[in-house]
């Protein structure tokens, strides 16, 4: 993005910050799309001074849509110390922002195909402490890390504190994927370790079975991984669920039936679960979907289909959605019982994990046995 200023002599001055703003290969943005980003120009002399804010075409530098918007600016001298002159220019109005946003540039190790990146505890606080909190109370950080041409993962190197007691949700940005860290993800006994790291990495499939490779066809399958201090560290938090997002581009039949595009999660043994919360987000281009756990996820895209949903034609859509989702479940693979009362802990299967809510416990109810399907709902 770059920013141009012309001076009352006619000169023009110009800043210029370098990045990818969202997906690298680009998304599309409604006409009725909205955002505010803040910039702080700092004016080395005063003066008279009109900016011109322009979308531009970065291959062909030509205006895009006709959006151009100026806006005239008055710099007047600052105060000088002990001069006892005070600036009487106008302020301009800001509006505070929710969020913050920083480049991390990374270094790709070419022998693992991992690129890393590193933010000191420092650097750090100084961002987080710009942010103004959401309505929720809430301060979200930005992190970008820059592409490394080759890599298959993204290590990202922060600060324990970050996320042990952190005041702020760090989202990690990489051309694999994102993820929302919340600071309070980590237990406070990790606070006196030197360092974490957050890495996303493309799976490899071959390593999966030939029936499940199958199933997930050309789609992305990634894997997340944490440690502490260099040393791999197996992250389980109920309370406090992490949110993935991965860039998708659905094929045409998919697009017909997008709600179909969902998530699953891939056990150390090759068994697959399926993630509730998994959705396609087109505003986004991309799968989001939110754990409490790390492992290999694999989008999907699931049609369930039961051979007695005739007498409830109203019904069909949803149901086989939901089941796709594995958020309601079948009497068998082909039967649904539509007509059937459901169990109190039916019910409370599909609401749970509807509402995509978790919880830690010690204990359940005697009559709940363990093996159930329901149990953790």
């Amino acid at each position: 993005m770059t920013f141009k200023a012309k001076d009352s002599e006619g000169m023009e001055h110009s800043f210029v910050n370098e990045g990818y703003w969202g997906p690298e290969g680009g998304f599309d943005i409604p006409a009725e799309y909205e955002a505010t980003t803040e910039w702080k120009l700092v004016f080395s002399k005063a003066g008279n001074y009109t900016i011109t804010f322009s979308l531009i075409d970065a291959d062909t530098e030509q205006v895009i849509a006709d959006i151009t918007d100026t806006v005239e600016i008055n710099v007047k001298h600052a105060e000088s110390g002990g001069s006892g002159r005070k600036d009487e220019s106008p302020k301009p109005e800001t509006k505070p922002s929710d969020e913050s946003r920083i480049t991390i540039t990374t270094e790709l190790d070419r022998n693992k195909g991992v690129a890393s990146g590193q933010i000191d505890e420092k650097t750090l606080k100084e961002a987080i402490d710009e942010i103004v909190p959401n309505e929720q109370g809430i301060k979200l950080l930005e992190i970008d890390m820059t592409k490394s041409e080759g890599a298959k993962a993204y290590e990202m190197i922060l600060p324990p504190g970050a996320l042990t007691a952190g005041d702020a949700n760090i989202n990690i940005n990489t051309a694999i994927g994102s993820i929302t860290l919340p600071g309070n993800m980590l237990p406070d006994e990790l606070t006196g370790a030197k360092t974490v790291s957050m890495s996303i990495a493309l799976a490899d499939k071959s390593k999966l079975s030939q029936e499940l490779q199958q199933r997930i066809g050309d789609r992305p399958v990634i894997e997340l991984n944490l440690k502490v201090d260099g040393k791999s560290y197996s992250w389980s938090n109920d309370d406090v669920p992490v949110t993935v997002a991965i860039p998708y581009t659905p094929t045409e039949e998919e697009l017909r039936s997008p709600e179909h595009i969902t998530v699953w999660y891939i056990d150390s043994k090759g068994n697959i679960i399926e993630v509730p919360s998994g959705r396609y987000d087109p505003e986004t281009s991309s799968v989001i979907f939110s754990i409490t756990h790390f492992s290999q996820f694999a989008v999907v895209y699931v049609t369930k289909a039961f051979d007695d949903l005739d007498t409830v034609p109203w019904a069909r859509k949803a149901i086989e959605v939901l089941a796709s989702k594995g958020i309601i479940r079948g009497k068998t693979e082909t039967e649904y019982a539509p007509q059937t009362d459901i169990s109190r802990a039916e019910f409370l299967y599909s609401l749970v994990r509807t509402l995509g809510v978790t919880a830690s416990f010690d204990e359940n109810f005697d009559d709940i046995e363990i093996g159930a399907y329901y149990y953790k709902e």
